[in-house]
């Protein structure tokens, strides 16, 4: 249960600290809900099954996900760049709890 909030809890401070030092938009509220999807998926994939395999995929998973958002933060225009600004933060919070977090040997899979 814990393992699961921490996935909640700290791309919320990072992106809640970002948040206190720009002017927030309705985009950034928006991206902030993705993200949060977003890290309860990962959550409960690595809940239900933290072997080497699973962590790998969910690793490749994120580095998609942050290329793809991340771009955004090299946008001129204004609402591309909120979205960019959060998802990046955002998924780079999760990245770093994946890594992190350690592997259940009694779940590898031969």
């Amino acid at each position: 249960m814990i393992q699961a909030l921490n996935f909640l809890l700290f791309p919320s401070a990072l992106i809640f600290m970002y948040l206190s030092f720009v002017a927030v938009n309705i985009l950034h509220i928006f991206m902030f809900f993705i993200i949060l999807s977003i890290s309860i998926d990962y959550a409960i994939y690595s809940s239900k099954d933290n072997s080497k395999q699973t962590k790998k995929a969910i690793i490749f998973s994120a580095i998609s996900s942050f290329a793809g958002f991340g771009v955004l933060i090299f946008s001129d225009i204004n609402s591309l760049f909120s979205i960019g600004s959060v998802a990046t933060l955002g998924i780079f919070a999760i990245l770093i709890l994946i890594i992190f977090q350690k592997v259940d040997n009694a779940s590898k899979s031969l």
